[in-house]
C-alpha cells in the first residue's frame, strides 16, 4: 500500500542546463525551449558515463533519460525512465532500465527495475597460497534482474498493488579466528545441503585440497564440494565414487541422491591393497541393483605400492577423467 501527493509538483523557477549557459555566453538567438509538457510526447536526454573505481577500473558508457506525460497535467504525474549501459576495463558489462510510469489520472503506477550484468571480480580461495604474490582468482558471473511492481488507486491518496521480484541472493560476511569451524557452524545452523569451497595445494591431502578445505572435509557433517582453482564450468556427466567398501550401501544411496538430479553416471572405484580381504564382486552387484534408475558401473584396481594413496588417486582421475570425485570420511 502506498501514498502519493494529491497535486502535481510545479517548477517555481526556470531550470537551466549547460546548453542554456552556452547560449547565454555565445549570444545565441536559438529557439528557447518550451517549458510546458505536451501529453503523449516523449522527451529524451542523453547522458555520457565516464569514471574510474578500483574494483571496476575505467568505466565508459552512456545513458538516455526519458520523460513523458501520459495524462492530463492537472492530475497525472510525469512518467520517467532511465536506460544506461557501461563497460569497464576489467571485462564487466552493466545495463540497467528503471521505469516509473503514471497512467492517466494516476489510476495506475508501474515501477520497474531491469538489470543485466556480465561481471568479473577477483575471489580468494581458502587454503595455502602457493606464493605471496598469489592475489586471487578471477570470478565471472552473470546476473539478470526483472523487478516489476504495479499499484492501483483505490481511494484518495491510497494505492494497493503487487509485484514480481524473482530470485534472491544472500551475501554473508562472518568474522572468526577459526575459518573452517565458522563455516561448519554456519552451514549447520542454516541447514545447508552442501558446502562449496575453492581449494589450493600444500602437501599430501592438503596439497590436493588446502588447509581449511581439508579440515572441512575431515570434520564437517555437511558434505563438502572442493573446487580446484583451475576449474572451468562444464556439465557434470560422470561421478567417480572412490570407496573402501566398508559402508557401501549407505554411501551409495547418498551418491545416487547427488548424481541423479544431474543426470550423471556413477563409477564405483575401489583400490585394492595386497593385504585386503578379497571382496566378493557379487555383493557389489547386488547393492547396485537396488538403484535401478541409476547408471552405475564399478571397477576394482590394484594400488601401486610405489606411491601413496594420493598419487594413486590422481592417476585414476587422470585415467577416468570424471566430472567430479566423491569420497567419504569416517
Amino acid at each position: 500500500m502506498g501514498q502519493t501527493d494529491s497535486s502535481v509538483l510545479k517548477i517555481q523557477t526556470p531550470q537551466k542546463d549547460l546548453i542554456d549557459y552556452l547560449r547565454h555566453y555565445t549570444k545565441s538567438k536559438g529557439k528557447a525551449p518550451d517549458a510546458s509538457m505536451q501529453v503523449g510526447k516523449l522527451y529524451r536526454t542523453y547522458l555520457p558515463v565516464v569514471g574510474y573505481g578500483p574494483a571496476v577500473g575505467f568505466v565508459f558508457g552512456g545513458g538516455i533519460s526519458f520523460s513523458s506525460l501520459l495524462g492530463p497535467a492537472s492530475n497525472t504525474h510525469i512518467s520517467s525512465a532511465l536506460l544506461n549501459a557501461s563497460v569497464t576495463t576489467k571485462e564487466q558489462f552493466y545495463m540497467n532500465l528503471r521505469t516509473n510510469l503514471y497512467l492517466p489520472n494516476d489510476k495506475w503506477i508501474l515501477q520497474g527495475d531491469f538489470r543485466i550484468m556480465l561481471y568479473a571480480q577477483p575471489t580468494y580461495g581458502l587454503g595455502i597460497h602457493k606464493n605471496e604474490s598469489d592475489s586471487g582468482q578471477n570470478m565471472r558471473f552473470n546476473y539478470l534482474r526483472f523487478y516489476e511492481k504495479a499499484y492501483r488507486n483505490v481511494a484518495k491518496h491510497f494505492y494497493v498493488g503487487m509485484g514480481i521480484v524473482p530470485g534472491k541472493i544472500n551475501h554473508v560476511i562472518s568474522s572468526s579466528f577459526i575459518t573452517d569451524a565458522n563455516i561448519m557452524k554456519y552451514a549447520s545452523d542454516k541447514h545447508f545441503d552442501f558446502i562449496c569451497i575453492s581449494r589450493r595445494g600444500g602437501g599430501r591431502v592438503k596439497k590436493i585440497f588446502g588447509t581449511n578445505t581439508s579440515n572441512l572435509i575431515l570434520q564437517s557433517e555437511v558434505p563438502v564440494i572442493a573446487v580446484p582453482n583451475t576449474y572451468r564450468h562444464v556439465k557434470i556427466k560422470s561421478v567417480l565414487y572412490a570407496t573402501d567398501l566398508s559402508d557401501l550401501e549407505k554411501e551409495m544411496k547418498k551418491v545416487v541422491e547427488f548424481a541423479n538430479p544431474l543426470g550423471a553416471e556413477i563409477e564405483l572405484l575401489h583400490l585394492n591393497y595386497p593385504s585386503d580381504i578379497v571382496f566378493n564382486s557379487k555383493v557389489i552387484e547386488n547393492i547396485i541393483r537396488k538403484f535401478p534408475k541409476s547408471h552405475i558401473k564399478y571397477s576394482l584396481e590394484n594400488i601401486n605400492l610405489l606411491y601413496n594413496l594420493v598419487v594413486n588417486l590422481q592417476a585414476v582421475i587422470k585415467k577416468h577423467k570424471p566430472s567430479i570425485l566423491v569420497m567419504f570420511t569416517d
